[in-house]
């Protein structure tokens, strides 16, 4: 076998090894709602297999393996099918184990699987590397085309493949790939034909099983990463978008996830109101004369077509990170006209980039934030992107966030405006004082038409005397300070609510099953923090 073809085969082993761990991380970062220990784990898991590989290496090769020899050929060829074959069921097992305990221990599953993969870079560079003067060369070159294919398979399957294809359907590609290269490296290795052939006969029997299975592999995968052990008696998803932003799912009577966690629900009105759209009426009648609005984080659309009709509105600046919710935005008469409103500027990017990179200034500037504790929140928590958002306000206007309850955002945004209101788990902060009353809330929801229609259509009497008692606002004063008095301030350095803010579980154990459950959520928990 050539040199270059070897070259090949070790950037083909790093293409798929990575483009797998993308995957994988997709899967547990769903498992998780996108814990910030989530990446670390895997790639500890993951690492430790590649070592673990490079022992098992060390042990296979021994004297009698020598430059040439048939057997090295087809252990490493076993390795790599081997590799390709576990690689790809390792999301479909994880799924499944997730269904019957907690995700946790399934981590140990990587690295069996990436032990194949570590113990083919170390065989391969034996066989094709003779030890003279050029091994160091050769040697170079080999880890070269691994390190240029990993980061080929990082870029590619990361960035394009899965912005077009499905975590099952990339994950076909990977297999067939993965056994190409085990066929091609007995094809190419000069054994006997007849040796080469079986093999090729079984590396395509496996990538056929593989695609026959993968409906049954695959099935409802999602469904089982989301609802984990309460998969049994939950539904199945209406919708579910994949692409490079993350997945979307979404039940059929319309409530919408993004990675795994409740991201809201297509409703505008008042009525079972089940999404607490009345937050956004609250924060229309604190400011009713606002004009130019920033909204940051559409996802169903629900706040982004009440900040559009509110009374004086001129532009609504609609900023999302994931483009698969436009899809789902245009399949819900409620909300699809914002796709086609003029005073709509939808704009796909990250919030926090588009703040910093515009001079425009708004009245009100709304954040609708995922819950605090998932990965990245500091994005759009931190006191540093709060200072951003008050640069861009006009003198009195209003910076309206989604705290998920937690008392650190509470605190940070009090820490930076004078007045301050919390609904719900919304808190509205700014320089100027922020006046409410019931009746007047009232009277301002009753001249309003959303999305065509009243916004208190439907409404009960009790849901009606609700709104214009508003137990649950709280404005600037003793009250709201002693709320946030146990928080602290959340910084780009400390992560307060990434590190700090994931939740406990609040049942207790009632059996031994349930006492081994309750133990490996503790250690989550604790691994988290």
């Amino acid at each position: 076998m050539s040199f270059r073809a070897v070259v090949l085969l070790a950037a083909l082993n790093g293409l798929v090894a990575l483009s797998y761990e993308i995957l994988w991380y997709r899967a547990f970062a769903f498992l998780s709602w996108s814990n910030v220990s989530t990446f670390g784990l895997l790639l500890a898991f993951y690492l430790l297999g590649l070592a673990l590989g490079g022992l098992w290496a060390r042990r296979i090769t021994t004297a009698q393996v020598a430059t040439g020899d048939a057997r090295p050929l087809v252990v490493l060829s076993g390795l790599l099918l081997t590799a390709s074959v576990t690689g790809y069921l390792l999301v479909p097992v994880v799924a499944r184990v997730a269904t019957v305990m907690h995700w946790l221990p399934s981590l140990l599953l990587v690295p069996v699987v990436t032990g194949f993969s570590g113990a083919t870079l170390p065989l391969l560079a034996h066989f094709a590397i003779p030890p003279d003067a050029q091994a160091g060369r050769r040697l170079s070159l080999l880890y070269l085309g691994n390190i240029v294919g990993a980061c080929l398979g990082s870029f590619v399957t990361g960035f394009i493949l899965l912005d077009v294809f499905t975590l099952a359907q990339v994950s076909q590609g990977l297999l067939l790939v993965g056994l190409g290269q085990s066929a091609l490296l007995l094809w190419l290795g000069g054994l006997p034909r007849a040796i080469a052939r079986r093999h090729l006969a079984l590396c395509g029997a496996l990538g056929l099983a593989g695609l026959l299975a993968a409906p049954v592999l695959f099935d409802r995968l999602w469904e089982r990463l989301q609802w984990k052990r309460e998969f049994d008696r939950s539904p199945s998803f209406s919708r579910v978008v994949e692409n490079r932003s993350g997945v979307i799912t979404v039940t059929t009577d319309d409530v919408v996830y993004g990675g795994g966690i409740y991201d809201g629900v297509f409703n505008t009105g008042l009525a079972q109101d089940r999404n607490n759209i009345y937050r956004l009426y609250v924060l229309g009648a604190l400011r009713p004369e606002a004009q130019d609005i920033l909204e940051i984080g559409v996802a169903t659309g629900s706040w982004t077509r009440v900040l559009v009709d509110l009374p004086a509105t001129r532009k609504v600046t609609a900023v999302e990170i994931n483009p698969g919710y436009l899809p789902l935005i245009a399949e819900h008469a409620e909300v699809s006209g914002l796709l086609t409103d003029p005073r709509v500027d939808l704009r796909i990017d990250d919030g926090r980039r588009f703040l910093k990179h515009t001079d425009a200034l708004y009245d009100l500037i709304v954040v609708n934030h995922t819950w605090h504790f998932v990965g990245h929140s500091t994005n759009l928590l931190a006191v540093e992107f709060f200072r951003e958002v008050k640069r861009h306000l006009r003198p009195g206007g209003v910076f309206f966030y989604n705290t998920t309850s937690s008392v650190d955002a509470l605190a940070t945004g009090l820490s930076l405006f004078q007045y301050g209101r919390r609904i719900g788990t919304t808190v509205a902060v700014s320089d100027a004082p922020l006046p409410l009353d019931g009746p007047g809330l009232m009277a301002f929801i009753e001249k309003l038409q959303v999305a065509g229609r009243s916004p208190l259509e439907g409404t009960t009497e009790a849901e009606r005397r609700a709104l214009i008692e508003m137990p649950d606002t709280t404005p600037t004063g003793a009250a709201l300070a002693a709320e946030a008095a146990s928080g602290q301030i959340i910084t780009e350095d400390n992560l307060r609510t990434e590190l700090h803010g994931y939740p406990k579980r609040e049942t207790a154990p009632s059996g031994f099953l349930e006492d081994v459950d309750y133990f490996l959520s503790w250690v989550a928990y604790h691994l988290f923090h």
